[in-house]
């Protein structure tokens, strides 16, 4: 079965999008303070243009991930790229992971980017 995403943002280079069912814990999450509106406002705009930064990184199973706090609290925001016929590339937030603890990536976070590796989405317009 097909997951739907949202457009959020577009950009020159890619489109940032968000799961549908993924939507209210991410606005939740962004709307818990300033500091993480602001975060979140940086990586996007460094996403959208196709810069390269160590907020937004390759994870395994070809999935990425959004760090908005690196080294204070860690959390993830894993992703995973839609390549779309004649289109931009969309980056889709599919899952919120809060404080990885150490430096290595545990079983536990593995699995959630196996599991977001497998989503199949459907971009809405």
């Amino acid at each position: 079965m097909k997951r739907k995403a949202v457009i959020l943002a577009l950009g020159t280079k890619y489109l940032i999008c968000c799961d549908i069912e993924f939507l209210p814990e991410f606005f939740e999450y962004v709307m818990e303070d300033e500091k993480h509106q602001k975060e979140m406002k940086l990586i996007f705009e460094q996403v959208q243009e196709g810069l390269r930064t160590k907020k937004y990184s390759d994870e395994s199973f070809g999935t990425k991930a959004m760090k908005p706090f690196l080294n204070r609290e860690n959390d993830r925001i894993i992703c995973k790229p839609v390549k779309r016929k004649n289109q931009k590339q969309c980056i889709v937030m599919s899952e919120l992971y809060l404080q990885k603890k150490s430096d290595n990536v545990n079983k536990v976070l593995k699995t959630r980017y196996k599991i977001v590796a497998s989503y199949e989405y459907e971009i809405i317009d």
